[in-house]
């Protein structure tokens, strides 16, 4: 592809030819494919590759997007210079893989837990109903079920190359819906940038990453912005910020709750060792009744925003009831492990202190003896929630 053609919608400042021939697009100069590449470089956390622009040359890069305030002076090469390289790289890896995601209704789903169940059971309710879909998250990237063989860095949500590789494949294979998690990471970091959202849906918001953020606040703005690129907003009226994302919100919202006046309201909630079941109140009347085969009041949340957007997406209840009867458990969430020592053993991925507590709770409304836990809190990231954890 011509470099104009990888740059075009992006506002720059072109030093060289724009019709320099491009293969690939690059960030990492330990890649062995800068090569006739166009580079883009990133101040990262701990690394500037503006500093290493000698080294891209010397690999053969033909193009080097870079910073505005940066001095090419020295160099007689393509430079673009853009105020922010990582929104142009979100812009460039776009138009290299032909703007796939247009022609796709992209869901997506932000907050502190739930994303990755939220993302399954949206994935799978489309899946049961025979549309193409897409997922992309903690899970993988999935075409309906079935896994996509595309390596990516980030465990969530992919940098901007890896993840418009992942969207093309996705319209190939026919994929007319892509659910993903937008992390907050992802967000602050320009990953999802350049796209629009058909509806996003926020889970709640408890303590983590602040590592990365600094602060509580800059952790909820990081979410927010996924409600700037979004039609529709999905949100759950019982978490205490949700009154904040509201009010953000410039688009239509959609509330959902169990214990607050909201659109979509759960009630006649029963609990068990295998699952939930509940009844949904919308506009003064039920409208249906569903039994989630996971555990836990989380259970009830994650489900009724699950629903909420499908029926947004043009589903009927009944076809989404019928999805939830086919439907297995969520790999990793109260998941149960088979044995034959007499012991119930379940597994969850929980890495948040509400998460845990959440999950602690429910293992205790069906227990009968002890609860014996194992916990862990990987990563090396946010140490100040692991004694929050500890405690619980």
């Amino acid at each position: 592809m011509k470099l104009r053609g990888l740059i075009k919608n992006l506002d720059y400042v072109l030093e060289g030819s724009a019709d320099t021939e491009i293969e690939s697009i690059q960030i990492n100069t330990k890649s062995g494919g800068i090569k006739n590449s166009l580079f883009i470089c990133i101040k990262g956390l701990k690394h500037d590759t503006h500093m290493d622009i000698a080294e891209i040359i010397g690999k053969g890069a033909l193009a080097i997007a870079c910073s505005k305030d940066f001095d090419t002076s020295r160099y007689n090469f393509n430079f673009i210079k853009v105020d922010n390289t990582r929104y142009a790289m979100s812009v460039a890896a776009a138009n290299f893989y032909g703007n796939t995601h247009e022609n796709m209704k992209l869901i997506g789903v932000t907050g502190t837990n739930g994303k990755t169940s939220i993302v399954h059971l949206i994935n799978n309710i489309l899946f049961f109903n025979n549309k193409g879909t897409g997922s992309v998250g903690t899970l993988g990237n999935l075409i309906g079920n079935k896994a996509l063989d595309i390596k990516y860095a980030t465990s969530t949500t992919p940098d901007p190359i890896e993840l418009h590789h992942i969207f093309s494949e996705m319209y190939k294979n026919n994929a007319s819906y892509v659910v993903m998690e937008a992390t907050s990471h992802a967000l602050e970091l320009c990953k999802l940038d350049n796209l629009k959202f058909e509806l996003a849906v926020f889970t709640n918001l408890t303590q983590d990453h602040l590592d990365f953020h600094g602060s509580f606040e800059n952790y909820l703005n990081a979410k927010l912005k996924l409600f700037d690129i979004s039609r529709l907003a999905i949100i759950n009226i019982d978490d205490g910020y949700s009154g904040r994302v509201i009010n953000y919100c410039k688009n239509r919202v959609i509330t959902y709750g169990v214990n607050n006046d909201c659109d979509y309201r759960a009630e006649n909630i029963s609990y068990s060792s295998n699952g939930v079941s509940y009844s949904i109140r919308a506009k003064g009347k039920v409208i249906g009744h569903f039994y989630i085969p996971i555990p836990g009041t989380f259970s009830v949340y994650n489900s009724l925003a699950a629903i909420i957007a499908c029926l947004e997406l043009g589903l009927g209840i009944g076809q989404i009831e019928n999805a939830f009867l086919q439907m297995p458990g969520i790999p990793g969430r109260m998941q149960a492990v088979e044995n034959d020592l007499g012991v119930r053993v379940i597994v969850d991925y929980s890495h948040t202190p509400d998460g845990l507590i959440n999950v602690l709770k429910s293992a205790a409304g069906f227990t009968e003896g002890r609860v014996i836990t194992v916990a862990g809190c990987g990563g090396d990231r946010d140490m100040g929630k692991r004694p929050i954890m500890g405690k619980a």
